[in-house]
């Protein structure tokens, strides 16, 4: 079955529409989560430069680790991350991590020893995603070193990531919804022009065809027709004119005399 013009148009408006949403769907929605991750562990190496001072100066020092890690916890408040202390130890070739300090101990789940373990590898701040979906955080990782150069402690940084996966969820959901609505007003559009097409073909037929009957030249027995009355008056006009112009001269008459 061949669709008509109209039917056709109104499919690919339709199918240009859904394509355009999909691919709004598929290119802003990943794109605006990694926008916002990046943002989130920028803020956090920047918070690793500017308030880890104190704290790596009171690691390998002879403060007492309880005063380590009340520091640990201020610096948490005033920073507004979660703050981890991680200690090092080559273990036969390979990095053994034990916590120290932990300003989320007790309310906040472990973290992975990624991000720290690539922070000792390349000696200096990295920043990276420990886990994954609503559980995410985004970490940054800042190395201590010894006197000789060895790196001893990691100062880790962190924040959760579910704000970031709850924005894009909301976006993905509003664009769905416009989306939806953008189909069916697609859908009553390409209803409206396929109903419209065959209507505006027969007004367009019935105006050339009276266009046609205009143009047409008079048919020769229509001309016979309508020339046989005119004729008769004729006639008759031509037989009444000598009464007519003989009684006018008897009136004339009458007055000279």
């Amino acid at each position: 079955m061949r669709l008509s013009l109209s039917n056709r148009l109104a499919v690919v408006f339709f199918a240009i529409t859904a394509l355009a949403i999909g691919a709004l769907y598929l290119y802003v929605a990943p794109g605006l989560q990694s926008r916002l991750m990046g943002e989130k562990l920028t803020a956090l190496a920047n918070t690793a430069r500017s308030h880890s001072g104190k704290l790596s100066h009171a690691v390998g020092s002879s403060t007492p680790l309880p005063d380590v890690r009340k520091l640990v916890n201020q610096t948490a408040g005033i920073s507004g991350n979660r703050v981890t202390l991680l200690s090092v130890n080559v273990v036969q070739g390979s990095n053994q991590f034990s916590r120290l300090a932990d300003s989320g101990m007790g309310s906040a789940p472990a973290l992975g020893f990624g991000t720290a373990n690539r922070a000792v590898t390349q000696r200096r701040l990295v920043t990276g995603v420990e886990g994954s979906g609503p559980g995410a955080v985004a970490v940054a990782a800042r190395p201590v070193s010894y006197f000789h150069g060895a790196v001893g402690w990691v100062i880790v940084y962190s924040a959760p990531l579910a704000d970031v996966v709850r924005t894009v969820s909301t976006v993905r959901h509003e664009i769905l919804v416009a989306g939806a609505i953008a189909l069916l007003l697609a859908l009553i559009a390409g209803y409206l022009v396929a109903r419209a097409g065959p209507a505006g073909q027969a007004a367009g037929a019935g105006g050339q065809a009276g266009r046609r009957r205009r143009l047409q030249p008079p048919h020769p027995g229509r001309l016979h027709r309508r020339a046989g009355p005119t004729r008769g008056r004729l006639q008759r006009d031509a037989a009444a004119a000598p009464a007519t112009r003989a009684g006018a001269q008897e009136v004339h008459r009458h007055r000279v005399a």
